[in-house]
């Protein structure tokens, strides 16, 4: 498989970081520094360097050439057990690796870029880098005044490329026993058990430039990590009533599962669960279950890689809200323990992201090898209707309430900028500890993105189902229309802090619906299919968050899709398809607003960001 992905040219500048130093500036002594600038300086002595950013155009746009190849291999035997009548069992092997070649250009050596900035004259009336390493490296002095102002040899001598290398490899045996183990005056005791061993390796070998730092993209060290685990389960269906008056059918399941890991050790999980059907057209369910996720080996391993993420400070202007000196931003006003923690801040009683028109802050990415597993608990509850005066209606609702403890997490921007000003542990709660601030400014430089076990997610919601089945003549339809409610959604960062409210924001919507109507004539189906998104706040903590003209919310969302297909043949069916049929335009969010991706300035996540699309396929039998 191949991919290729194109983005804007990149910066240079302030902001560009070389190794350990923070950015790239302009030497006043560049031999291309314009005398008109040099007249302006009304500092004394004259500064040696002054702040700089530009595009670098002559670069071209960032690009990513991605090629992927896929190996995916299984070995298995199945049958009956010769000696336990009414057993079967199945046994399989199965390897797959995963191999990435990633080439990337548009980008520039910044040690080269900041050797070619620093010029002298060169003895005969012109002028030539400082460095000598540098020159006899072949450096060209560099002149960023001006659009197409850089010439084709200082290019040519800090223009570079960056190739990666990936590969993930998998081994899986497994294997398990199903069958009666005793008949039951309601049926048959059914169990299985069985087992599986896993390995999984990942190694990302990063272009040695690009792991050094010393490149425009982002700083991207190599990585490698394993881990295997050994797991065995038992699971039971045990009926109790079958055919009894108020029972059609009792009986209840359980099951345990046991895994030994080689990163976090030995964890178990359990179920237990029961279903009562009173009269043959009506059953109710329930569970208790219990689930553990080991942390995956980026997780666990990732050295770290640069990232650039979006943000809005609720330090603006000292939290006080108001416009930005250009009138193009909106700052919400904070609460008084917000505000008051901002004034203990330098700088922020004038912070002006708006006018600085800086939205986006630099920082580390990386894994945690301290990680421990998160632990979760789910209780169910619902009703499975079948009513059999309606032939083909089938009506499912379920209740559930899921917690999460321990949850691996890495923080959006957003939440670790908000999240330290609003603990009440400020500033010496773990959000602070991933912030570096200017500190004469006040402007948020770095915030680093670290997976960390986080205390507590709580979801509440009702998952309902409607199926029904019918003729009209000669076709064959079908109406699905399937959906979720969230009561309640919420996020505890760590024990003893502030609770958050997630219910009814960009990403948890309280009604999320899909509905889709097929019909089917002889060799030909056709479906509409309709995806309902109720309205949100942009940000629950900040009700005018988002452009002005949105009021702090977003409006319902309506996606249609269309497909045809034609059985051409028992070998050949041909589809035909669009999807987004009117042209959904996302919500426009703006940078540094919850739910944005950087790149978007939407929830691309969330929200349809490609339009109206068609396409065709074609699928082979042989």
């Amino acid at each position: 498989m191949q991919a290729y992905q194109r983005l804007e040219p990149t910066q240079i500048g302030e902001g560009t970081s070389v190794g350990d130093l923070a950015n790239i500036r302009m030497p006043t002594t560049n031999a291309f520094f314009p005398g008109e600038l040099t007249n302006r300086f009304i500092f004394s002595p004259q500064p040696e360097e002054v702040i700089f950013l530009r595009r670098f155009t002559e670069l071209g746009f960032r690009t990513s050439d991605i090629e992927r190849e896929t190996l995916r291999t299984v070995f298995g035997l199945e049958g009956k057990l010769p000696w336990a009548d009414g057993f079967e069992f199945d046994l399989y092997y199965q390897y797959g690796r995963l191999g990435q070649e990633q080439d990337d250009g548009g980008i520039a050596n910044t040690l080269n870029v900041v050797n070619a900035l620093d010029t002298e004259p060169d003895g005969t009336g012109g002028f030539q880098c400082a460095d000598a390493a540098a020159r006899a490296d072949g450096c060209v002095p560099i002149n960023f005044f001006g659009a197409g102002s850089v010439s084709p040899e200082a290019l040519a001598y800090v223009q570079v490329g960056a190739s990666h290398r990936a590969r993930m490899v998998q081994e899986v045996i497994a294997g398990s026993v199903t069958g009666d183990l005793i008949e039951l005056p309601a049926g048959p005791l059914g169990i299985a058990a069985g087992f599986e061993y896993r390995s999984e390796e990942s190694a990302f070998i990063s272009d040695p430039l690009a792991a050094s730092g010393l490149t425009t993209a982002n700083v991207l060290p190599s990585e490698r990590g394993e881990y295997d685990v050994t797991e065995f389960f038992v699971e039971a269906q045990v009926p109790l009533l079958k055919k009894k008056p108020l029972a059609d059918y009792l009986g209840i399941e359980g099951a345990i599962r046991y895994a030994n890991y080689s990163t976090i050790g030995a964890t178990e999980a359990y179920k237990l669960g029961a279903s009562w059907r009173p009269v043959p057209d009506l059953t109710v369910r329930g569970s208790f279950n219990t689930a553990v996720r080991a942390p995956f080996i980026t997780e666990l391993f990732n050295p770290g890689f640069e990232t650039f993420r979006t943000y809005r400070d609720p330090c603006n202007l000292g939290g006080r809200g108001g416009l930005s000196s250009d009138g193009r931003t909106t700052y919400a006003t904070q609460s008084a323990e917000v505000q008051a923690r901002c004034a203990a801040i330098p700088g922020t009683a004038t912070l002006d992201q708006g006018a600085l028109n800086i939205f986006t802050a630099g920082g580390i990415s990386a894994g945690n090898p301290d990680l421990n597993e998160e632990t979760a608990e789910t209780y169910t509850f619902g009703l499975v209707l079948s009513p059999s005066g309606v032939p083909g209606l089938n009506v499912t609702v379920d209740y559930y309430t899921i917690t999460i403890e321990d949850a691996i997490s890495t923080f959006s921007a957003q939440d670790t900028v908000d999240q330290c000003l609003r603990q009440p542990d400020f500033p010496d709660n773990p959000f602070c500890g991933l912030i570096t601030r200017d500190a004469s400014t006040g402007l948020i430089r770095t915030i680093d993105a670290l997976a960390i076990n986080v205390a507590e997610l709580r979801a509440e919601g009702v998952d309902f189902a409607v199926d029904y089945a019918f003729d009209v003549g000669p076709v064959d339809l079908a109406a699905n229309l399937a959906g979720n409610f969230r009561i309640k959604e919420t996020f505890l960062p760590f024990a003893g802090g502030e609770r958050i409210e997630d219910t009814g924001e960009v990403g948890s919507q309280d009604w999320t619906i899909n509905g889709t109507l097929t019909g089917k004539w002889r060799d030909l189906r056709a479906s509409w299919s309709t995806r309902y998104l109720s309205g949100v706040n942009i940000d629950n903590e900040n009700p005018m968050a988002g452009p002005p003209e949105a009021g702090g919310k977003i409006d319902p969302y309506f996606y249609h899709d269309i497909n045809l297909s034609w059985a051409v043949t028992d070998q050949f069916d041909l589809t035909l398809g669009v999807d987004n049929v009117f042209d959904e335009e996302p919500p426009l969010l703006g940078q540094g607003v919850n739910g944005d991706l950087p790149g978007t300035n939407t929830a691309s996540d969330v929200y349809d960001v490609i339009g109206r699309y068609g396409y065709v396929s074609v699928r082979a039998r042989l």
